[in-house]
């Protein structure tokens, strides 16, 4: 920033505090100069922060400490020591939005499909359930974790329901082979579509989307969490956070 301007002329120039000379100068130097540009707009934020996030309460704080401080002094509102308060207070509204803007900055870098896949997927724990032979051969397989030999039994099935697809699902997904998973969990949610039942279907929702995500679908995988995420009742809705949500916007921005 030029040295004949400082920052408490800026915030001057901002609360139009400045004579007409003063004030012809700042706008001369602001056509020319880019540092004292980019000053004046981190000074328009932390204003703006200041109005709207609350962060004036913080500025209060410092001026009752100072008053404190200064209890044989009196200061009006026209004070030179309120004012350095203020101004003391947009400087520090400032760093916060910086470093509030930097963080946003490093998530929107740092975001990835395979990094939001790990950190959301956990691997399924199989309650008791009853059933025909075959899905109870498959549960046991899946309760082994023989998924090699859970996936060879159920390519063999010739109809198979929302239960052994749902295990196959799994069991892909354990092999890393997402696109068959993938195949697996639609199945459970068209059977249930066609039966008008909804055996595993909030399950089955929840991990086709981390299967979208993990393949690289994005724009299959957000409006299942979209609506897992607007939906209070359903089983995953506290894994769908308003963070995961935003992570997963920033992830469609990249692509």
């Amino acid at each position: 920033m030029n040295n004949n301007l400082n920052s408490d002329m800026l915030v001057d120039y901002l609360d139009n505090n400045l004579s007409q000379v003063q004030r012809l100068i700042v706008e001369d130097l602001l056509r020319d100069d880019v540092a004292t540009q980019a000053e004046l707009k981190g000074l328009m934020i932390a204003k703006e922060a200041i109005q709207f996030y609350g962060i004036k309460k913080q500025v209060n704080s410092i001026h009752k400490e100072m008053m404190d401080s200064n209890t044989n002094k009196f200061v009006t509102k026209e004070s030179p020591l309120l004012g350095k308060v203020i101004k003391f207070g947009l400087r520090i509204a400032a760093s916060i939005v910086f470093l509030l803007l930097s963080f946003g900055v490093y998530q929107f870098a740092t975001v990835s499909a395979d990094k939001l896949f790990s950190e959301n997927y956990k691997s399924y724990s199989l309650s008791v359930t009853r059933g025909v032979s075959d899905q109870i051969d498959l549960e046991k397989l899946f309760q082994e974790k023989k998924y090699a030999s859970l996936i060879n039994k159920f390519m063999l099935l010739k109809d198979a329901a929302q239960l052994e697809n749902f295990l196959a699902g799994q069991a892909f997904m354990e092999t890393q082979n997402y696109s068959q998973a993938i195949i697996c969990f639609n199945s459970v949610l068209m059977l249930n579509n066609n039966n008008k039942t909804s055996i595993l279907q909030d399950d089955a929702m929840y991990y086709l989307a981390l299967c979208y995500l993990k393949n690289k679908q994005n724009k299959l995988a957000y409006p299942i969490f979209e609506t897992i995420h607007n939906s209070s009742t359903h089983l995953y809705n506290d894994k769908v956070t308003k963070a995961f949500m935003r992570q997963l916007k920033m992830l469609g921005w990249k692509s």
